[in-house]
């Protein structure tokens, strides 16, 4: 008996794909400085005023928790909080040779930046810490377009057997006569 072969059914499943981040880097300043930091200012746009006289401002954006982490720790931040920052101003005090990756809002996802605090020489000629200065702008994220899922496909496979039967027929002439 012959067996089938035995259908492939595919099933596609939607992959997620993540969500751009509303917050983008409008500028880095690294210098270098005895102790190492990294400062942020975190302004947000806004339409201010009305009709013909509306215009878009950038103002600082205080309450944001930022987080920084590195190999074997993390540390977190709140904008506002320094006077001299203003607003949207929060740092960080940093060590010297390691990589820093920075998050707006929650430690998950890709970081927004990853900085590296190296060494290098200040102007008198003594050594010192690679520091950074961020700009960072929360944009406007444009309308979520209609999510196109991407597709793994999976397959399946469910075996059927196949009965095959030959009847045999015998035949005896009978003839009639006219």
């Amino acid at each position: 008996r012959p067996l089938a072969t035995p259908p492939i059914t595919l099933s596609l499943l939607p992959t997620p794909t993540p969500l751009p981040s509303p917050y983008v880097i409008s500028r880095t300043v690294k210098a270098c400085e005895p102790q190492p930091r990294i400062a942020i200012t975190v302004t947000q746009r806004i339409t201010v005023g009305t009709g013909r006289r509306a215009h878009r401002e950038e103002v600082g954006l205080p309450g944001l928790t930022l987080w920084l982490l590195w190999d074997g720790g993390a540390d977190r931040a709140v904008t506002g909080f320094s006077p001299r920052g203003g607003a949207g101003y929060a740092d960080f005090s940093v060590e010297g040779g390691r990589n820093y990756n920075l998050y707006p809002e929650g430690p998950t996802g890709a970081p927004l930046l990853t900085l590296a605090i190296t060494p290098c020489t200040l102007p008198s000629g003594e050594s010192g810490w690679t520091s950074w200065t961020l700009f960072v702008v929360k944009g406007e994220l444009p309308p979520a377009p209609t999510p196109t899922p991407t597709m793994t496909p999976t397959a399946t496979l469910t075996a059927t057997a196949t009965l095959t039967a030959t009847p045999t027929l015998t035949a005896t002439p009978v003839l009639t006569p006219p």
